[in-house]
């Protein structure tokens, strides 16, 4: 006779059937265990991934585009004013940081709906 907790799985075991975002990560992606926690490695290592992408994508990368594309090439020069060149790059860089920072919100809400965080 069988049972219904013998047709439950374990929250990573599930994952791993479904073919979904956990169950690519790996143990990453584990899921809570059965006393509702995550493990220390794991909370370090999504912390970190958290921290190094907000870094880069939301200070490094803007500011790489801004330090980089400073100095207009000869073709732009000849088609906008340095004036005109600044405004256009501050527009790209603030486009580009409002882009990674929601792009950051969707994913940390996501993540926490399928509880991986």
């Amino acid at each position: 006779m069988s049972t219904q907790a013998e047709g439950q799985s374990t929250g990573s075991d599930a994952s791993a059937d479904d073919g979904s975002l956990a169950s690519k990560l790996g143990p990453l992606g584990a899921k809570r265990g059965a006393d509702g926690r995550f493990t220390s490695l794991q909370v370090w290592v999504k912390v970190a991934i958290i921290v190094l992408y907000i870094i880069i994508a939301t200070v490094w990368l803007p500011s790489y585009l801004m330090k980089s594309f400073a100095i207009p090439s000869d073709f732009l020069s000849d088609l906008l004013s340095a004036s005109a060149w600044d405004t256009a790059l501050s527009l790209i860089a603030s486009g580009v940081w409002v882009t990674a920072l929601a792009f950051a919100f969707w994913a940390l809400w996501k993540a926490q709906k399928s509880d991986l965080i």
